[in-house]
């Protein structure tokens, strides 16, 4: 079986005939460098519908590609975890065509999601890696995806700006659990705010999301914490969501150079002197953050 380089994937397609695609006959294609624990896709169309499973370098030898057999009996039997990392579907897609159907396939998460470890780790080293990282949200038959411009720091019971300030209660329970979970919550009974665990359990330390740069289908305003939750479709339900998980995550990316501007946190007059602290950080001259 063939592989296809991911940037000149549009090409083999327009060589295909577009007839449907059974179910079960999959395309291979090699996915960006950066990706290395699972640096192919397969992929496969019928009708209107897409498929798209991501491989493990196990499945594909690069050199030699791969047998049709072996990567339709692996593609379609997903008994074996440690080959694949999920499946999406693209379900009433109108018109699918070379250009639809290469647009949904940039829409796979291209890095190596962060690992628990990447977490559990002082909270200002995570909030600042955090910075140009890509968060990606999959809910049924969407994929969105945006680029982390902006973060604030909240330290733990020690910083009166967090609300594990005021101990451990129903709401802040994710705070003070393992790192690498997702803390969600409604502030004025309108937003929702994003934040990711960090440091080891017990601590109460999270970083808020506060802006994102969309990368891939985000139709709405992503400047402040509550425009990109709402953006991203991320609201309590996801409250103690596993980042590590497969719907919402946070992946490595092609790190572009760009400074670190520190500022205040905003909205925590409340916290006397730590209200002060240079604890918000932004990617500077990135038009997404929401204050300067």
């Amino acid at each position: 079986m063939k592989i296809v380089p991911y940037r000149s994937l549009s090409i083999n397609i327009e060589e295909t005939p577009r007839t449907p695609v059974p179910t079960h006959e999959w395309r291979i294609m090699k996915l960006p460098e950066d990706n290395q624990t699972y640096p192919f896709a397969a992929y496969s169309v019928k009708g209107n519908e897409m498929r798209i499973r991501l491989l493990s370098k196990d499945v594909v030898n690069k050199d030699t590609g791969a047998s049709e057999e072996r990567v339709n009996a692996i593609a379609d039997n997903k008994t074996d975890s440690n080959l694949f990392r999920d499946e999406m579907r693209f379900k009433k897609v109108k018109n699918l065509n070379s250009r639809t159907e290469k647009s949904l396939i940039d829409a796979i998460p291209k890095g190596k999601t962060l690992s628990r470890d990447f977490y559990s780790r002082n909270t200002e080293t995570v909030a600042l890696e955090l910075l140009g990282k890509h968060l990606a949200h999959r809910s049924a038959n969407r994929v969105r995806i945006g680029r982390i411009v902006e973060v604030e720091a909240y330290l733990g019971p020690h910083d009166p700006a967090s609300h594990s300030a005021r101990g451990m209660t129903p709401r802040t329970r994710v705070m003070f659990g393992p790192p690498g979970y997702a803390y969600v919550y409604l502030v004025y009974g309108i937003h929702h705010c994003m934040n990711v665990v960090t440091e080891p359990k017990g601590h109460g330390a999270a970083v808020l999301i506060r802006a994102l740069e969309p990368v891939y289908d985000i139709n709405s305003r992503t400047s402040g914490p509550g425009l990109l939750c709402r953006a991203m479709g991320i609201d309590r339900r996801l409250n103690g969501y596993d980042l590590c998980g497969e719907a919402l995550f946070i992946t490595e990316a092609n790190r572009e150079p760009f400074a670190v501007t520190r500022r205040p946190r905003i909205g925590v007059d409340y916290a006397g002197e730590w209200a002060k602290k240079p604890l918000r950080f932004y990617i500077r001259g990135n038009p997404n953050v929401s204050h300067p």
